[in-house]
């Protein structure tokens, strides 16, 4: 009987092939399958991404002090969250495109955080291009125009984000150096973000561990005290933003006499800080993401800042915005 049913299942073809055949090549195939894509998934966890010290020492540790890695919520972005597609072709296409990374690894030619920082507009350009071409894809796994709430958002960035979609905007035209350094300006006046051209001679300092040490330790002070952040930054520095008295109305009250001004209320405000920026940083949008709302619906600073001067004064004072370097007397 049994061998009645073996000769009969021999004698079954399924594409050309027999029953029996067919059944070996099926579990085969899962089995491979199964290995595949275990060792495609494995390489996307944020363990394999920092296995090699060109990553843990450069974009790692700038990345450990940014929201994707540290938030209200809890929810952890990795590496491969951003870098790469979820949709299974698209990472599949990913994965071969990175052989060439991995040869590049091989033959040492990023190995020290010089010739990184001599290489990173390039690598950006690179993942700006590809962002750009995929109307920021992998931002969208996790943000969506229909997901984000007005009064959950700062004025100037729900403002933006309105501008930006009607404008049919896609998030990485503004959110360049999100989780790792900024490069952004040292693109030339006129030149494209997204041509994936390479680019010499325009780099950021290498910064020591000291020094990153220095600069997330203001970071987290800044975020925490706001206020204090400007003495923290610039030990001369006067303060960011100065309490004045609002000057009394100059209307008489009813009746004759005298105003008796001693009588009148006083109130403070926070003056946004004097002389910050030049029209032309703030007309610039590669800079100032609030040029948009300026120049389409001539908006004034305090529409986007009210309520954030104390903010802006620190990073004005720190030289993290417009200036490279704090004034002296700031």
């Amino acid at each position: 009987m049994e061998k009645n049913l073996f000769s009969r299942m021999t004698k079954i073809k399924l594409l050309g092939a027999s029953l029996g055949a067919a059944g070996i090549f099926f579990i085969t195939g899962i089995l491979f399958w199964g290995a595949f894509n275990t060792a495609m998934e494995a390489t996307n966890t944020l363990e394999f991404c920092i296995g090699c010290h060109e990553m843990e020492s450069t974009v790692y540790k700038e990345y450990k002090h940014t929201v994707h890695y540290e938030n209200r919520s809890g929810v952890r972005a990795v590496c491969s969250d951003c870098h790469v597609p979820d949709p299974w072709i698209y990472k599949f296409i990913r994965k071969i495109k990175a052989s060439k990374e991995l040869y590049h690894w091989a033959m040492g030619s990023i190995d020290t955080q010089e010739e990184f920082e001599a290489r990173r507009l390039t690598l950006a350009k690179n993942v700006w291009r590809e962002m750009k071409m995929s109307d920021s894809r992998e931002c969208r796994n996790c943000h969506s125009w229909d997901g984000m709430i007005a009064n959950k958002q700062q004025k100037r960035a729900w403002k933006n984000h309105q501008l930006a979609q009607a404008d049919n905007m896609t998030c990485i035209d503004c959110h360049k150096g999100i989780a790792h350094r900024d490069v952004s300006h040292l693109i030339a006046e006129g030149e494209s973000f997204y041509d994936g051209k390479p680019v010499v001679g325009r780099q950021l300092d290498p910064i020591s561990d000291e020094e990153r040490d220095a600069l997330d330790k203001a970071a987290t002070e800044a975020a925490m005290h706001p206020a204090a952040a400007p003495q923290a930054a610039a030990p001369a520095a006067a303060p960011a933003a100065q309490p004045a008295a609002a000057t009394p109305s100059a209307t008489p009250a009813a009746g004759d006499g005298p105003i008796n001004w001693a009588s009148i209320q006083g109130r403070d405000i926070t003056l946004l800080y004097p002389g910050q920026a030049s029209l032309e940083w703030i007309y610039k949008g590669s800079d100032h993401g609030g040029a948009r709302a300026i120049k389409k619906i001539g908006d004034r600073c305090f529409e986007c800042h009210e309520g954030e001067q104390d903010k802006m004064g620190a990073k004005i004072v720190s030289g993290e915005k417009a200036e490279k370097t704090p004034i002296p007397g700031k």
